[in-house]
């Protein structure tokens, strides 16, 4: 068989390509998935969505093939505004960092004396707390150590007033942590 041409004489003319009416019928994977999961959640988190909503969205957003059915759930959602920095990990502050050391210290210190206000009522002989002590203590000093290497001019410089900006009475203006 040969193909027919057309040259002009009586006969259909060649049908014209139609594009596809989805821009982006390519198949999306988990990774596209998870992200739109993502952005749902962080919409609901600023009160966009209601459980349900949240729920039903998340239902089509893993059960989508293409692109296009993920843009279908999010459609009438406002894009993520990269300015906001939403999603973006929060650095703590130099007065969260220390509040956890001295929590950490808190700690140590109580779960010391407890351990040893055991073994002086028990009198088991062998000193055991002693190496439950050393082995927090290696890790309470890590702690102070990465507080140090964490503040700007890298030592540790009077934590109370960092903790405790205006406990003292002559503080009439704030200090910046």
């Amino acid at each position: 068989m040969h193909a027919r041409t057309n040259r002009g004489g009586g006969g259909p003319a060649p049908a014209a390509v139609v594009p596809s009416v989805d821009p982006r019928p390519a198949r999306i994977g988990d990774a596209e998935r998870e992200a739109a999961a993502g952005r749902l959640n962080r919409h609901y988190a600023l009160g966009r969505l209601s459980m349900v909503e949240l729920e039903e969205r998340l239902d089509a957003t893993f059960a989508a093939v293409t692109a296009a059915d993920l843009d279908a759930v999010l459609a009438d959602l406002p894009p993520p505004d990269p300015a906001a920095g939403v999603g973006l990990p929060v650095r703590p502050t130099r007065r969260g960092v220390l509040i956890g050391l001295v929590a950490h210290a808190l700690a140590f210190v109580i779960g010391v004396a407890a351990m040893w206000s055991i073994w002086l009522l028990t009198w088991t002989g062998h000193p055991w707390p002693i190496y439950p002590t050393l082995g927090w203590l290696s890790g309470l000093t890590g702690h102070a150590l990465a507080v140090r290497g964490s503040a700007p001019d890298n030592r540790l410089t009077d934590p109370l007033r960092l903790l405790f900006p205006c406990a003292a009475a002559r503080c009439s203006a704030p200090h910046a942590p």
